[in-house]
This record gives structure tokens, sequence and C-alpha cells, in this order.
């Protein structure tokens, strides 16, 4: 059998099949996971779909027939040249991060109310910045904030000094009543990433506590403002956030005094 062009490229859209499926199952069963997020199914269905459409109704451009040297044909290989890449890249994408399906996972485990068995699989990962951190996380949940901050001060460290983990690192400290050295991180935290509603709420809880309540009213604002910008509507992250801004309102409302009520604060809409 000749193997034309056509041939070949249909033989590597078959081949992406089980490829996928092979990663898939390794990133969902209980061995070392290949996946870090597994990439949404109807990606993997579009392309494959268009890559199979691509190649089915161009065969005979490829195999010789038809209008070669055209600009149609130019344009059909350059798309389908930009399919098979985009196919290729979702698989290197799928083979390159390790181990984070399992770290989330655990998480999964730890709101479950699974803390402790969600802690010794973290602790079973090996060390990396993503499961230090997760194990932090998982000593937030128990309350745990001072073994909580030492890990996100690990996660820290392993992450290359990132400043991914400082805002972490502040909530711990606030919670062990160390708010006057929660700011300052939370402040780098912010410069690194502007855009995050968490830094913002959390600064006010801090705030409130510290007693700089004109302060922590417009960090409320803020978190208020970013939430609306930042977090899709009806997303679980957007209800998340949505309930640790109420937290703040309370905490606002329950330390305000009388001689503030005649005061005006900026409109947050």
């Amino acid at each position: 059998m000749r193997l034309t062009v056509a041939t070949c490229l249909g033989l590597l859209a078959v081949l992406a099949v089980p490829v996928f499926v092979l990663v898939n199952a390794r990133s969902r069963g209980r061995g070392p996971s290949l996946l870090a997020r597994p990439v949404p199914r109807r990606v993997w269905w579009i392309t494959g779909f268009l890559l199979g459409g691509v190649v089915y109704l161009g065969r005979t451009w490829l195999d010789g027939g038809g209008i070669r040297g055209t600009d149609v044909t130019a344009a059909f290989r350059g798309l389908l040249v930009g399919l098979i890449a985009l196919l290729i890249s979702l698989v290197v994408l799928d083979l390159i991060r390790p181990r984070h399906s399992n770290v989330t996972r655990a998480l999964r485990r730890a709101r479950a109310g699974q803390v402790g068995a969600a802690i010794n699989d973290l602790k079973r990962q090996g060390r990396s910045s993503r499961s230090a951190a997760a194990l932090g996380d998982c000593y937030l949940l128990t309350e745990a904030w001072q073994e909580a901050y030492l890990r996100f001060l690990e996660a820290e460290r392993l992450d290359g000094g990132q400043g991914r983990y400082l805002a972490k690192q502040a909530f711990a400290l606030w919670k062990l009543g160390r708010g006057d050295e929660a700011m300052p991180l939370l402040d780098q935290a912010t410069q690194l990433d502007q855009r995050n509603p968490s830094h913002a709420w959390t600064a006010c809880l801090i705030l409130a506590d510290l007693g700089r309540e004109q302060e922590a009213r417009e960090q409320l604002e803020r978190a208020e403002r970013l939430v609306e910008i930042a977090i899709p509507p009806r997303s679980s992250r957007r209800r998340a956030h949505e309930e640790s801004i109420a937290l703040c309102r309370q905490r606002l409302a329950s330390i305000a005094r009388p001689e503030h009520s005649s005061e005006t604060f900026p409109d947050p809409n």
C-alpha cells in the first residue's frame, strides 16, 4: 500500500485517541499521575473532529488530485499543520505536569472531612512547592496555624521565592495573632498579583483586627470590584469569594462605632 500524506495524517489522528485514553487513565487512576489538570474533554473532541474532518475532506488534494498548487491548497495545508500542532501540544501539556492531580485529589479529600488521610497522601508524594502548599491548606482546615505557616514558608522556598505563597503566609500569621507581620507580606503578594480578590478581603480582615477600619473598608470595596471583574459569575470560585466578602462585611459591622454612623464611604458601584 502506498503511504500518502493523507494516509499518514489519518493514522496520526487515529493514534492520538489511544494516547489520550492512556494518559487520562493514568491521571485518574491509583497509579502515578501524568496530568496536572486534565485537558477538558471538549477540547480533545473538538480538536479530533476538526483534524479528522480536514483529513477526510481534503484527502484528494493531499494525494495529488484536484487543485494542487493553488492558494486554497496552501491554506488547507496550513490549517492541517495548525491542527496537528494543537493536538501535539495538548499531549505534551498532559505529559509534562506530573503529580498535580494527586495534590488536587488530596485537597478534595481534606475538604470532604478526611483531613488526616489527605495529609498522609500529600506526605507520600515527595517534596514540591504545590504539595507543601496543599499541606498548609490542610493544616488551615484543622486550625493548626503554626504548622500551616511553616508549610507555606517551605512552599515559597521550593518555588524559588516567586511570591506565590506570600498571601497564605500572611493569613496564617494573622491567625497566630501576628497581624502586623502579616500586612507587609500581603502587600507584596498584592503587588505581584493585583487582580486577586483574596488578597483584598484577607487584608480587610487583618486591618479590621488591627483597628484600621477605614483602610479595611477600602480593601472590602476593592475585593468587591475585583470579584466582579476577574471571577466568572455562578462559578464555585465566585461563590467562595462572595462568602469571604460577606464575612468581611460582618466583621466591619461588628466593630462599627456610633460616631461613625454619620460618615460616608465611597460607593463600591
